[in-house]
């Protein structure tokens, strides 16, 4: 992660959607200490371990997606705590996935009128069933930082990604991240951003 692309930004306030164990949250607070943050985080384990070590920020143990309903999250078997957990079918034999019922939610449902300046996204594919539930919501953030992956196979991939953000008013301004083929893309919604438009493959 290139953490000096993401210094000096104008905001006050931080949602982290698929917190995990923080390891994104943790450095981000070394910029940003003192801002209003939320955690979401479906994984049970993961949330148990957060509940412990951040008790003074607010946790939500919920999916977020376009509708209010219940779904199976899976998991590589023996890996409760792994990144990796998604809403979406996982590669591999079904016999090394584990799957459990959560309780999914649109961020409207979320957050009645209160909203974020930075959104970071890292969901496992769930991003945008995540952003079209609550479009409204979403126009409310400044900046937006998620995780894409290009020729994605079981979930929406990163050009559906770019092009509903481009939808909602948000532009690509930079790519502070790639790791085995996923872009961490950082998203404008201010309009003088958008001549610095980033171009990568889709």
């Amino acid at each position: 992660m290139q953490w000096e692309r993401l210094a000096n930004l104008p905001i006050t306030s931080y949602l982290d959607v698929g917190t995990n164990a923080a390891q994104f949250f943790q450095e981000f607070w070394k910029m940003y200490r003192g801002i209003r943050v939320e955690f979401i985080e479906a994984n049970p384990w993961c949330c148990s371990k957060l509940a412990k070590r951040f008790k003074k920020i607010p946790l939500h143990n919920v999916a977020v997606g376009k509708t209010n309903c219940t779904m199976q999250m899976h998991i590589f078997k023996g890996k409760r705590h792994s990144k990796a957990a998604s809403l979406y079918k996982l590669p591999g034999p079904d016999d090394n996935i584990e799957q459990f019922e959560v309780e999914v939610k649109t961020f409207d449902s979320i957050f009645n009128n209160q909203y974020f300046d930075f959104i970071k996204f890292d969901i496992q594919g769930a991003e945008l069933d995540a952003m079209q539930g609550s479009p409204d919501f979403i126009k409310q953030a400044k900046f937006l930082l998620i995780e894409v992956t290009p020729n994605a196979e079981n979930h929406p991939g990163s050009l559906e990604i770019v092009n509903y953000c481009r939808e909602l008013g948000f532009w690509p301004i930079d790519v502070v991240d790639e790791y085995r083929g996923q872009f961490d893309i950082l998203f404008s919604n201010q309009l003088d951003y958008k001549e610095k438009d980033v171009s990568f493959a889709c």
